[in-house]
């Protein structure tokens, strides 16, 4: 059930900051994921650097949306 929330969730997400606004978040997050030695903050922050870098102009709301859905995406691969 949550994996399906989660799908939704990007589809909506896409639909409001872009295919590829998304495929550029997910995977800053995903490389700050796979980055030994940092702390959660770290890893945030290093994802959020490369965000604002190369993401076309979206609201931080929608960002941070996007972000956190990132990670539980992230999280969901690992664990399953």
């Amino acid at each position: 059930m949550k994996s399906i929330l989660i799908s939704l969730l990007i589809q909506v997400i896409k639909q409001l900051i872009g295919s590829t606004n998304w495929a550029e978040i997910f995977q800053a997050v995903a490389d700050a994921a796979l980055t030994p030695g940092l702390s959660g903050a770290e890893r945030r922050q290093r994802a959020l650097d490369r965000i604002e870098q190369e993401v076309d102009a979206v609201g931080s709301s929608l960002t941070n949306l996007a972000l956190e859905a990132a990670v539980q995406l992230v999280k969901s691969k690992k664990t399953g």
